[in-house]
């Protein structure tokens, strides 16, 4: 009985020793866990937590990281938020030491819930073994450790996809300290299929300014500077236009096609895109008489070209986008209309005309 009771003894001292080691050589390899200098830059709208509480929420996560010094080469996280009243969006840019960048996106109900998804992912790409556990949100009572605090500019959200030149120019790392210079990282070319109804005067289609409706189908090639060029397929079609004549009525009607191109994007702010573009069109264009005497209907191709420029106001509501277009348009198919006889003109298309559209779209 004796021995039984040494032996467990024994045992048990020997196993407090042998947790009291591991314990000691976890707490000895933790502390030798190297701390990472980091960038942190963070824009969100002002009902959305701070960027103290942000910094807060990644520094209380982990005792591996601290604030960079200016001129020291390190990791940068760029965070930035959007809120709509349906949901909140969120995303970080991390730019790491070779230059490549990758990106992570969160969706939630509110901001307060997208600030604690992010702040959660930039701690575990910081540590892997960031706590999870939750901490309030509740303003920093401290700046985050470090020497000196962050100083990186914010950016102003955008709804592209690539980065805009503000996030890129926060992400950017000091000059490295090697004989050669890291090659840049390539623009992401996002694509962003669209949907849009319009409605249109214009001048050179029928005798009188023309009503016409639009649909339409296109997509913008993305990439973050004015290179962001913008293709789309629209079906028209004019609502029919009686025009009194000294010799009687006619009646005209047209329905067609038309493809736009617009090269490159002028941003002027975030939510507001100028656009120059030239558009093909080509549909066919009827005409007959209504009380002219033997009068038959006439159908004709109608080609033409034009410049125009497009204005594109997002409000912030999902997907939403509202158009305006302003348009020079050139004829290149002029055909006469006449009544023979006695061989009188009744219409026939001026050599140029105008057009102004308004339009509502969709980011599909």
């Amino acid at each position: 009985m004796l021995g039984t009771r040494i032996s467990a003894r024994i045992i048990g001292i020997g196993g407090c020793a042998a947790l009291l080691v591991v314990c000691a050589a976890g707490r000895l390899l933790a502390d030798d866990t190297p701390v990472e200098a980091i960038r942190l830059d963070y824009h969100a709208p002002g009902e959305c937590p701070s960027r103290d509480v942000f910094s807060a929420q990644v520094f209380g996560r982990t005792p591996h990281a601290r604030v960079a010094q200016d001129n020291e080469r390190a990791r940068a996280f760029a965070v930035r938020l959007t809120v709509t009243p349906e949901r909140a969006d969120g995303e970080v840019t991390i730019r790491d030491l070779d230059d490549s960048v990758s990106t992570r996106k969160v969706r939630g109900r509110t901001c307060d819930e997208v600030v604690l998804a992010l702040a959660l992912v930039t701690a575990l790409a910081i540590d892997p073994t960031a706590s999870m556990a939750p901490i309030p949100l509740a303003p920093a009572a401290a700046s985050p450790p470090g020497d000196a605090a962050a100083t990186v500019d914010a950016f102003v959200p955008t709804d592209t996809g690539a980065l805009p030149p503000e996030v890129d120019a926060a992400l950017a790392l000091p000059p490295p300290n090697v004989e050669h210079e890291t090659q840049p990282v390539a623009a992401r070319l996002v694509q962003r299929p669209f949907a849009a109804l319009s409605i249109a005067l214009r001048t050179s289609l029928f005798p009188d300014v023309a009503t016409q409706g639009a649909v339409a189908l296109g997509f913008e090639l993305d990439r973050g500077d004015i290179l962001s060029p913008e293709v789309r397929g629209l079906f028209v079609a004019a609502l029919t236009d009686d025009a009194t004549t000294s010799l009687g009525r006619a009646r005209y009607a047209y329905f067609g096609g038309r493809v736009d191109g617009c090269p490159i994007r002028l941003r002027p702010a975030a939510s507001l895109d100028l656009r120059p573009c030239v558009a093909l069109e080509t549909g066919q264009f009827s005409a007959r008489g209504l009380d002219i005497p033997d009068s038959q209907r006439s159908s004709r191709l109608w080609l033409e070209l034009s410049a125009l420029a497009r204005v594109r106001y997002r409000p912030g509501i999902g997907g939403l986008f509202v158009e305006l277009d302003a348009a020079l348009e050139l004829p290149l198919i002029r055909d006469r209309y006449i009544v023979d006889p006695p061989g009188t003109v009744i219409f026939r298309p001026p050599p140029f005309g105008g057009s102004g559209t308004l339009g509502l779209g969709w980011d599909l």
